[in-house]
């Protein structure tokens, strides 16, 4: 997945927050992400259009940027890992 046109680039500011969530069930305390999930904060990003991927019917690819790099992530639709990205409790 090398494609290079993205849509829904959305720069915002510093208190936007990227978490990757698994499917593992897990019980944790209120308020605090399961040991699986995985949470970040971020200053902007981009997500591509979904496209296959290998064997998946479809993926994205999620670039962004923290304070200090510019990281990505790859989804696919396998069931396992989703992602979303918050502020103040809401999903932008």
């Amino acid at each position: 997945m090398n494609d290079k046109r993205l849509t829904n680039t959305r720069p915002h500011g510093n208190d936007a927050t990227l978490i990757l969530h698994h499917s593992v069930d897990e019980i944790c305390v209120a308020g605090e992400l399961p040991k699986y999930d995985f949470a970040e904060p971020i200053l902007s990003w981009e997500v591509s259009s979904p496209k296959p991927y290998d064997d998946f019917p479809s993926a994205v690819i999620i670039r962004y940027k923290t304070h200090n790099e510019r990281k990505s992530y790859l989804i696919a639709q396998d069931n396992l890992t989703y992602a979303t990205i918050e502020r103040g409790g809401q999903v932008l």
